[in-house]
């Protein structure tokens, strides 16, 4: 598995990457580790080496490379991406709820092989990731494949009072032209705010149509006490869209594109001492 991909601190690293995996260890070559930050110093004798060359390569394992430099990681198979970060004072302790849109015999829209809710569900769960790899405390409305009725949901957002609320979902129409991002908010500045970015960072990554930041009074939006914001990621059933809901790289760099509006809204608005 010669390709791969690195997040670092919730951005795709540009630069070539080579990911292998032997016995079960992720390993990266050494130029890699060093352009990460890691200094190497080598002494061939009296000892070999720890790491032996592999077609002219020393492969460095990446846990490693983690203590190395303090970093929390994981390896995602499905898409070969290895994620690298570290908790970040911002987000620790930061109680924030996700919510992926319908679930279970509620599919919310389908084309072909598309169903919203398990788009939903994925991309919330990639979020999930990276956010409890940077000290957020993560809860959700629902788990995969499980139904949640609007008062459920809403009973337990308020029941666990969070600081943030977070739901996902794609949008549908019967012209495949409509394609695009939207990002909704009601009630308040901040959750205003917190759509702006998560809006601007989702684009960046995407490269999608941009539908704006809208306010509507989304019953999810309006009876939350929470700062409160809904994404609609992409149109399942647009043209151009769907290949980008589709890829579960692209709904990785969603999920990257949510984190890091959601880590810039935080660091911009510290709490009131």
């Amino acid at each position: 598995m010669p390709d791969g991909r690195i997040v670092i601190n919730g951005r795709v690293w540009q630069g070539v990457t080579r990911l292998e995996i032997k016995n079960e260890v992720v390993m990266l070559p050494l130029d890699m580790v060093e352009k990460l930050g890691a200094h190497t110093n080598w002494e061939f004798y009296p000892r070999r080496p720890a790491f032996e060359p592999n077609d002219d390569e020393i492969m460095v394992p990446v846990s490693l490379l983690c203590r190395y430099l303090d970093l929390d990681w994981a390896y995602l198979p499905d898409i070969n991406t290895l994620i690298l970060t570290r908790e970040e004072p911002a987000l620790r302790g930061k109680r924030i709820v996700l919510d992926a849109g319908h679930g279970g015999v509620d599919t919310g829209a389908t084309r072909g092989n598309l169903v919203e809710s398990e788009l939903n569900w994925d991309i919330v769960k990639r979020l999930a990731d990276v956010l409890q790899l940077s000290g957020a405390l993560i809860e959700y409305t629902r788990q995969s494949g499980e139904q949640a009725t609007l008062s459920q949901r809403l009973a337990k957002v308020n029941d666990l009072q969070p600081d943030l609320f977070v739901s996902v979902h794609h949008n549908s129409f019967l012209d495949g032209q409509l394609n695009g991002t939207e990002t909704y908010w009601y009630g308040n500045w901040g959750a205003r705010h917190l759509a702006q970015y998560i809006q601007t960072h989702v684009l960046e990554e995407l490269g999608t149509i941009n539908r704006g930041v809208r306010e509507a009074a989304f019953c999810l939006l309006r009876y939350i006490a929470a700062t409160p914001v809904l994404i609609k990621v992409g149109f399942i059933t647009g043209q151009e869209d769907s290949a980008v809901v589709a890829s579960p790289w692209m709904r990785e760099r969603a999920a990257l594109g949510i984190f890091r509006g959601v880590r810039e809204y935080i660091e911009e608005n510290p709490p009131q001492m």
